[in-house]
């Protein structure tokens, strides 16, 4: 059976989205979070212990990032080292991290509700 035009186009978008989501993960890793623990580093504040190869940081370092109010409050990483240290590029970062993960969550949500049969 033929899929209609529609949901191939969903699909093809789904794809291209998840894409940008894995690069952007990849980048904002190897660009902001290496950045911002190595300055760190030179201060002597390690990175956070409790995240060992999950990765729960990158969540909480684009957060810290896009949001210049954020509570100094957070015990689970340094937030004054993160906001002082993260620069124009990484906010950039950080926005491509959380949009193309919206757009994921907004096109899957869409598929599984119109086309899932």
């Amino acid at each position: 059976m033929d899929k209609p035009l529609i949901e191939i186009v969903f699909i093809v978008a789904s794809v291209l989205i998840i894409l940008a989501w894995g690069v952007g993960i990849l980048v904002f890793a190897q660009v902001t979070v290496k950045h911002l623990e190595r300055e760190m580093g030179k201060e002597g504040i390690e990175p956070p212990r409790w995240d060992r190869g999950v990765g729960m940081r990158l969540a909480m370092y684009s957060t810290i990032i896009l949001r210049p109010n954020y509570p100094d409050t957070n015990p689970l990483v340094n937030v004054a080292a993160i906001k002082r240290h993260s620069r124009k590029i990484d906010w950039f970062l950080s926005m491509w991290l959380r949009v193309s993960f919206a757009l994921l969550c907004l096109v899957s949500l869409i598929y599984f509700i119109f086309f899932d049969q």
